[in-house]
């Protein structure tokens, strides 16, 4: 295969089965032979902040001396972006080496079970494949959608964490936070040694509690065991707070990712590597600041330029616009020009409400998913809010002219719109 070939592939395995089950990704890596368990792992998990949380868990790892590699999804520009090593996205002959590697297991299972590997089951078993290849101390694995039968469930992990839980994957997962924690709650299992769980919404806590508590696994809890005591600075430069961990604070910590958000995603990163250091002693105070402070994340507030405020932020449902507003309002800054578009099976009312007190006017797209709610219907929704200054524009080169002259430009809404812009957005401003 080719890079190109490997990318038509797996476009063409992008297919969702109507309940989710566990048995292709179980006889996929039986046929695969395990490949991770070569190398240790961390699992994370989580409505919002799980993709911050892998950025500092590598960081962290990275600046203890252990070669790491990650596992994350979607991408925001190219495909390469879900499988990196040591900072390094995987190379395209590399990738295109790997999925014909396990496309032929892949063909394989559609035969002994009448059915394939889904797209998510294919790319999380190139990635273990890929990460065994490259001979890696650990994997920081994402999961997909929170759930029993997530395909990234087959890995033994020595650390699962559940950054947060709120209302996302309604659909696929039951339509309540009751229902969302039940399933999310799997991230713990059986043999696990540590456990870090963060702020959860209400009505979670008591279904990922009793599973901990069968299971006896060692956790940390936000709130009790440890939680931000203080934040002392938000600027574009990063965040600095005051953390209570175990019985000590932890004073001017800082991450280097942005907002009041990263408080908390900084302080689950510094509780999960303070459980592995009881096993792993390369592990120190020292490589964990180090590592929140060199942490990056590409398209969630990302600042692109300072002059003109340039800012891209992949928020794409209420918990990730109101991190993303709060942030705003901390910095002071509003009356932005907003380029936006969003998908249609998202809380967009919710969405847009708040972040309209921050802009002036709105330039609409439509992200290039099969899921995107339409321009023009955007356009339609927001002017039911009573929201007047909106125009549509989907040519990129006519956007970009348009607010060249503009000193504070916001894109979000959507990763799949913010990728789909940044490469036009970096070349345009970035200096």
């Amino acid at each position: 295969m080719t890079y190109e070939e490997a990318i038509d592939y797996l476009l063409h395995k992008a297919w969702m089965p109507k309940t989710l089950r566990f048995y292709r990704m179980e006889k996929l890596m039986d046929l695969m032979d395990h490949p991770y368990r070569e190398y240790k792992t961390v699992h994370v998990s989580g409505t919002n902040g799980k993709g911050s949380v892998v950025m500092y868990m590598s960081s962290i790892l990275g600046e203890s001396g252990y070669s790491w590699g990650y596992n994350i999804s979607p991408h925001i520009e190219h495909w390469r972006e879900r499988i990196v090593v040591n900072s390094e996205e995987i190379p395209e002959e590399d990738l295109a080496d790997v999925i014909s590697y396990v496309a032929q297991y892949v063909e394989k299972v559609g035969k002994l079970l009448g059915e394939e590997p889904t797209l998510f089951e294919i790319m999380t078993s190139a990635a273990l494949e890929y990460l065994k290849r490259r001979g890696v101390d650990f994997g920081v694995i994402e999961v997909g959608i929170e759930g029993k039968y997530d395909a990234t469930n087959i890995i033994n992990p020595e650390l699962s964490i559940l950054v947060s839980l709120d209302l996302d994957h309604l659909k696929t997962l039951g339509g309540s936070i009751q229902n969302i924690a039940r399933e999310a709650r799997y991230v713990f299992r059986r043999g696990v040694p540590y456990g870090v769980v963060g702020p959860l919404r209400k009505g979670a806590h008591k279904f990922v509690r009793y599973r901990l508590s069968n299971l006896r696994i060692p956790t940390l809890w936000y709130g009790k065991d440890f939680y931000v005591k203080n934040v002392k600075d938000v600027s574009l430069d990063g965040t600095v707070f005051d953390l209570y961990l175990d019985g000590r604070v932890y004073k001017d910590v800082k991450t280097s990712l942005i907002g009041l958000h990263q408080t908390v995603n900084g302080a689950v990163a510094f509780a999960g590597a303070y459980m592995l250091s009881d096993r792993y002693k390369e592990i120190t105070e020292d490589s964990i600041r180090r590592g929140l402070s060199k942490a990056f994340h590409k398209g969630r507030f990302e600042v692109i330029s300072r002059s003109p405020l340039v800012i891209m932020d992949g928020a794409h449902n209420p918990h990730g616009m109101k991190a993303l507003t709060s942030t705003l309002k901390k910095l002071g800054l509003t009356d932005f020009t907003v380029v936006f578009g969003v998908l249609g099976d998202k809380n967009v009312d919710e969405i847009v409400s708040l972040l309209s007190p921050y802009a002036k006017r709105w330039i609409l797209v439509t992200p290039p998913s099969k899921r995107a709610l339409p321009a023009q219907q955007l356009k339609k929704r927001l002017e039911e809010l009573g929201i007047n200054n909106v125009v549509i524009n989907e040519d990129k080169e006519s956007v970009i002219r348009e607010i060249a002259d503009e000193d504070k430009i916001l894109f979000a809404g959507s990763l799949y719109m913010v990728g789909d812009w940044r490469p036009h957005v970096v070349k345009a401003f970035k200096k």
